[in-house]
């Protein structure tokens, strides 16, 4: 089964907890992937890190 992590800074990670859930296909109701279950550190990491995006990005003028 294929599996998913978040996307945090350009780089797809796993979860600190290393913590996983299947996605299920709503037509068959199968399983399809295995996906990262994210938590508080994620979010953390990941708001950072588009902070850092925001502030220091090549957007910026």
């Amino acid at each position: 089964m294929e599996f998913f992590g978040h996307v945090i800074d350009g780089a797809e990670v796993k979860s600190a907890s290393g913590e996983t859930f299947a996605s299920v296909d709503p037509y068959t109701r199968e399983p399809w992937a295995e996906v990262a279950l994210g938590g508080a550190g994620e979010v953390d990491r990941a708001v950072t890190a588009a902070r850092r995006a925001f502030d220091e990005g090549p957007g910026r003028a």
